[in-house]
This record gives structure tokens, sequence and C-alpha cells, in this order.
């Protein structure tokens, strides 16, 4: 197996790596274990990381600092299902709430928005796109 390609790249604009291997894996199920693997690891970690900020957005703050934190636009968190609905719980259901509101941003942690960011490139990994 060659060393790993850091994405992004020209050919595929999202972020992640792109792996050669020398040899084909002995098996199908090989080959799933080994495309399943990175993104997996990276949703597990985006997971935390969402979870750990979306904890500093809510409790752990002051309203000094708060202030400080960067808005999100809310339809950009109703991109992801997943990922929108666990902000929308964490924070008391603000995003469905928002709905009839006039509040176009939610400020949220740094931390909460790279955990979203990962969770939605890491699923966009899962795709099976190949390159040659």
């Amino acid at each position: 197996m060659a060393a790993p390609t850091i994405l992004p790249a020209v050919t595929l604009p999202t972020f992640g790596c792109n792996t050669a291997i020398k040899t084909s894996p002995p098996n199908i199920k090989t080959m799933f274990d080994f495309a399943l693997s990175g993104p997996v690891a990276g949703i597990v970690a985006s997971f935390a990381l969402l979870l750990v900020g979306l904890q500093m957005t809510t409790g752990t703050t002051d309203s000094s600092v708060y202030s400080y934190f960067p808005a999100i636009p809310i339809q950009i968190l109703q991109f992801s299902r997943l990922g929108g609905s666990i902000v929308d719980a964490s924070l008391g259901g603000v995003l469905t709430s928002s709905l009839t509101s006039d509040v176009p941003t939610i400020q949220l942690h740094p931390f909460a928005i790279a955990g979203y960011t990962g969770l939605v490139t890491n699923a966009l990994n899962l795709l099976p796109l190949g390159s040659e």
C-alpha cells in the first residue's frame, strides 16, 4: 500500500485521503473493511468533537465569551438530518423553533462547527467513488 494522498484535490473536491492499493485485496470483505475504516473513524471523531463543542456552547461558557462564537446560518445546519437533529436536541429545539421566527443564524462553539462539518464530510466519503 502506498502513502495516502491528502485531499482536497482537483479531481475530488472533498476532504479526506486517497490511498493507492498496490495489490488487490484477497476478497470483497477485506476491500469493504478497508474502504469503510477511514470514514467510520472520521465520523466517530467528528461526533465526539460535535458533542464537546455543543457542551461548550451550552454549559461552560459565560456570556462575554459566547458573544465571540462564530454565527452559522441555520440552513447549513439543516443540510444534514443527523447533525441538525443532534444540534437541535442539544440546544433545546432552537432549529425547529426558528422555522417560524426570524433568526437566520445561531452562534456555536468552533468545536461544534468543526464536528458538524466533519460529520457531513465523512458521510460524503462513504460514497463509493473510485479513482484510477
